[in-house]
């Protein structure tokens, strides 16, 4: 099982993907910070990748996947599409790679209060970002994951809620998995 745990920076992923995980005894793997710096080639070259691409993401998907592998992601569907949007619109590769797994793959978007997730992540001003910014991030992901739901991949919308009882709802949706 996969579960990709989706929203915007502040909202509270990373501590809901670390006690899930636990939990759950899964694997964690945050998509952006986790993922091993490409290697060298013979010639001394490094491949040129963006480890938040959503390439990266849908290749990860496919290979835990195949190799059965549960595991909890740091993002990896919703967001790499949210922010890849700005430079390339058109993201079927993905949607395709979430509808073949959809079997094996959970998203769950936590929604937040766009004002209290950017206080909570200094990141967000440093990198220039404003609430209206982090607004219209949400609503690409809030849009994304409904136009999946509608593929049927299985998405869950969590709304302002502490991790506890956002780990509390998922293990629920995934059949009562509550001890």
């Amino acid at each position: 099982m996969i579960i990709s745990i989706e929203g915007i920076d502040g909202v509270g992923k990373t501590t809901v993907c670390k006690i899930l995980s636990d939990s759950l005894g899964y694997k964690y793997l945050d998509m952006d910070k986790q993922l091993t710096i490409p290697r060298q080639d013979a010639q001394g070259h490094v491949p040129d990748i963006n480890r938040g691409d959503w390439r990266i993401s849908a290749y990860a998907i496919d290979l835990f996947s195949l190799s059965d592998t549960d595991v909890v992601l740091d993002r990896g569907t919703l967001s790499s599409w949210t922010y890849e949007q700005r430079n390339e619109p058109d993201l079927d590769y993905l949607a395709q790679v979430c509808r073949e797994q959809k079997d094996n793959l959970i998203i769950v978007l936590l929604v937040g209060d766009e004002n209290v997730c950017f206080q909570r992540d200094s990141g967000v001003a440093e990198r220039g970002w404003t609430v209206d910014d982090l607004t219209v991030q949400q609503n690409r992901m809030i849009n994304a994951a409904h136009m999946l739901r509608l593929r049927g991949v299985k998405v869950l919308c969590i709304r302002d809620v502490d991790a506890i009882q956002v780990v509390y709802s998922i293990r629920e949706f995934l059949g009562g998995k509550n001890d």
